[in-house]
């Protein structure tokens, strides 16, 4: 039976050990197959029964969730980009302000059984929410949670004939819930419209006419009217008008780019100036933006080592924290005759400050943001566990066509044993007519250039890490590199075995061809704040020739180049610079084009360019959109700059809360003190977390290199 995926925002839910509760108690209703939470960006995936109602559905999913959250909100796909308005937030915060009222005045006006009722009432009108669901929390069998520990906290003060700081804490307690659930959902939803790219509506033009419609409901050959200020809705040729389209939030590009009458635009830019008609070249879900999305969405489920260890750890913290509170009031009067009021106390000071939220809110939050920074930067990377791993890097491999190149070579020369130069040139590229390889494009433009028919050759296959196959006029011909052309016992002349590509028919060779593609702008640079950023071993691997690699490596300062090699010895070439990396990484980055295998094999691969190639995007752990290896370094500056920020805030929250224990140990914190250790710390924590995506690596060049190209 086949399943539907929904994806829906949630509001109101911020602790992990909650989500993961309510995600298994979803798994039970008759229609659901799998529930997972995402935090960092606020979102549940479904997988459920196809053909099941989605409201009645989504209904049902936040009854269940309000069992163990009651601040729990589903917002519904019709809400995207809304700022969903969560009831239960806005009663704890009409609740906490009234209850605040109720205490001044108990403080200022009254006295005896009046103050106390007045006291009891602002904590009943403040703690309503959180007694409620720690009763429902009970029932369930669940005792370690920030509900149960905050109100047997609070009781237990009342008990010990500290009803005012019991009734002022819970106030402060719900009002720093209340603001820290609202600044975690702006987090998100900042985090989020960093990286969402998705177009909303599309005019499609019928019979000259626009009609609105969804990007959805667009297919090839479609027209379509982009009108300035609008995203482009899908892949698309510019067929009419002249424009500037700001592709930034796709590619990191910062200055637009000029656009007419045959230009190719991308989904999910945006058009500047001018109105724009264009035809439609890919559905919506083939195009650029879409799979850029779909990077994005699959993010979550893929966590840093640091997030999985803070998950682990905050499943012991409580129960130890609750257990030392135990012994805190136990101990001293059973063993020294020491007052039980006095530790009874301390030890529910311990228990409020048991409660890891401002790890497991703030840790994720960072991660989160930090792939949108380095989204924001060109570098889009499939989840927070190759974000680390980016950090860490300590080797790389760079194949050369696409790479550390343009990817548009030129051909140069043609030679040709017996054939005359265009009729050598007609019959490579009848070979290459079905190649994507820069190579084969480069041969098939100069044919067309100077005019030459050229029809698509038969038989045609490509021969992975060699070159092509196929017969012409009813006889089989070989193209490709040297390698090939040894295969086929077809003889290089000397002179010509630095060619680019050999011709060869029944084992005589015919003629060669040979191309020259130039360095990119940036590429000395950009490696050479890669080595900076920690990646000290830095190697070219190609399929090329050794005269060619030679060629595009010089002046680079690269620690190693191997040349002539097939996809397989490409995979062995980066196990043997596993060594350079230590306990680091070795990230490789290639163009997509014939590198899957060995993208798979890195710690990280990085595909350049990715908005062309499908194979880049499925083999790949990360993307650098606009092409550019000085956006790769800043992709690596971000992500080291995202672990040091994690490590920061969990350093803090720990010593913060140590510190905390410590002096209640001695007398000199009390509840007040508590709450901030864990509300008031959580918000500080969310709010540094939230700095990354405003953190520029550009401010930062300087230190590290010179000579970057200006954006």
């Amino acid at each position: 039976m086949s399943s539907a995926i929904y994806r829906w925002p949630v509001e109101g839910l911020a602790c992990p050990d909650c989500a993961r509760k309510i995600a298994r108690e979803l798994t039970f209703l008759p229609d659901v197959r799998s529930a997972a939470f995402d935090l960092s960006r606020g979102l549940l995936t479904l997988s459920a029964r196809d053909g099941a109602d989605e409201a009645a559905l989504r209904r049902q999913c936040q009854k269940v969730g309000r069992q163990i959250e009651p601040t729990l909100t589903i917002v519904g796909p019709q809400a995207r980009g809304t700022m969903p308005k969560n009831a239960f937030l806005g009663a704890a915060l009409r609740s906490g302000l009234l209850a605040g009222a109720v205490l001044l005045f108990a403080g200022l006006c009254a006295s005896g059984a009046l103050r106390t009722f007045l006291l009891f009432a602002g904590w009943a009108t403040a703690g309503w929410t959180t007694v409620r669901a720690a009763c429902r929390t009970v029932r369930r069998g669940d005792f370690f949670n920030e509900f149960v520990l905050m109100t047997a906290a609070t009781l237990g003060a009342w008990c010990l004939g500290q009803g005012a700081e019991a009734a002022s804490v819970m106030v402060f307690y719900q009002l720093g819930e209340a603001l820290q659930s609202l600044a975690v959902a702006k987090s998100r939803r900042d985090i989020a419209a960093l990286m969402d790219i998705r177009p909303e509506t599309a005019h499609l033009l019928r019979n000259g006419e626009p009609v609105t419609a969804t990007p959805q409901e667009l297919r090839p050959g479609d027209t379509v009217a982009v009108l300035p200020g609008e995203k482009v809705p899908a892949d698309a040729v510019v067929t009419d008008g002249r424009s500037s389209i700001d592709s930034s939030a796709l590619t990191g590009e910062s200055l637009p780019e000029d656009v007419t009458v045959g230009s190719p635009l991308l989904g999910g830019t945006l058009n500047l100036t001018g109105r724009l008609e264009a035809k439609v070249t890919a559905p919506f879900s083939g195009s650029a933006v879409a799979r850029v999305l779909a990077m994005v969405e699959g993010a979550g489920s893929r966590k840093a080592r640091l997030e999985r260890f803070i998950t682990r750890f905050a499943r012991y913290y409580t129960p130890a924290v609750f257990a030392a509170a135990l012994l805190t009031a136990l101990l001293p009067p059973l063993l020294f005759l020491q007052p039980w009021a006095v530790w009874a106390y301390r030890g529910l000071v311990f228990l409020v400050i048991s409660c890891p939220c401002a790890l497991v809110i703030a840790v994720p939050l960072t991660f989160f943001a930090g792939l949108g920074a380095a989204s924001r930067h060109g570098v889009v990377v499939k989840g927070s566990t190759y974000l680390e791993a980016l950090a860490r890097v300590r080797a790389a491999a760079f194949d050369k066509t696409g790479t550390i190149t343009t990817g548009r070579p030129a051909v140069t020369a043609i030679r040709g044993a017996s054939l005359a130069e265009n009729d050598l040139l007609a019959l490579a590229a009848s070979l290459e007519s079905g190649s994507n390889h820069p190579m084969a494009q480069a041969v098939v433009r100069l044919a067309a250039s100077r005019g030459l028919a050229v029809s698509r050759a038969g038989d045609l296959q490509e021969l992975p890490g060699r070159g092509v196959t196929g017969s012409v006029n009813g006889e089989t011909y070989f193209l490709g590199n040297s390698a090939l052309m040894a295969d086929q016992g077809a003889k290089i002349p000397d002179e010509f075995a630095d060619a680019s590509i050999h011709l060869c028919r029944s084992g005589e060779w015919i003629g060669c061809l040979s191309a020259a593609d130039s360095v990119k702008p940036d590429a000395a640079s950009g490696l050479k704040a890669l080595r900076h950023l920690g990646a000290g071993f830095q190697a070219m691997v190609t399929g090329d020739s050794k005269s060619a690699a030679d060629a595009a490596s010089s002046g680079l300062e690269l620690d190693e180049v191997k040349a002539c090699l097939l996809p397989d010895e490409k995979v062995l070439s980066l196990d043997g610079f596993r060594q350079y990396a230590g306990s680091g990484s070795l990230i490789f980055v290639g163009d997509g084009i014939n590198d899957a295998p060995v993208l798979a094999a890195a710690d990280v691969g990085v595909a350049m360019g990715g908005l062309g190639s499908d194979a880049a995007v499925e083999a790949s752990d990360a993307v650098v959109m606009n092409d550019k290896l000085t956006s790769l370094a800043d992709g690596v500056s971000v992500a080291q700059h995202t672990v040091r920020v994690a490590r920061c805030i969990v350093a803090a929250v720990l010593a913060v809360k140590a510190g905390v224990m410590i002096l209640d140990l001695f007398g000199l914190a009390d509840m007040w003190l508590a709450v901030f250790a864990d509300v008031g710390v959580t918000m500080v924590a969310v709010g540094v977390a939230l700095s990354i995506i405003r953190w520029c690596p550009h401010r930062h060049r300087n230190c590290y290199c010179s000579g970057f190209e200006s954006r």
